[in-house]
């Protein structure tokens, strides 16, 4: 998968488990049935989705600090 893609794919997974969460809490101030299992399942969701995109952000910044720089122009004066 190319980064762009994958960045998407994070973000929208995110985006549903806290859409997720944000209902479960809906249904249980409504005291609907299924309310707690919903905000569960996307607080578990939540966390695990989190976790992975740190551990990726993490490797992505690994990749950036390791690649040297391009070297400065310098002015030489003769």
């Amino acid at each position: 998968m190319n980064k762009q893609l994958t960045d998407t794919l994070m973000h929208v997974l995110l985006v549903l488990s806290t859409v997720s969460i944000l209902a479960g809490v809906i249904f249980k101030i409504q005291h609907y049935p299924y309310g707690s299992e919903l905000m569960y399942y996307g607080l578990i969701a939540h966390f695990v989705i989190g976790s992975l995109e740190m551990n990726r952000l993490r490797k992505r910044l690994k990749e950036m600090q390791g690649t040297p720089k391009a070297p400065e122009e310098t002015n030489s004066r003769s």
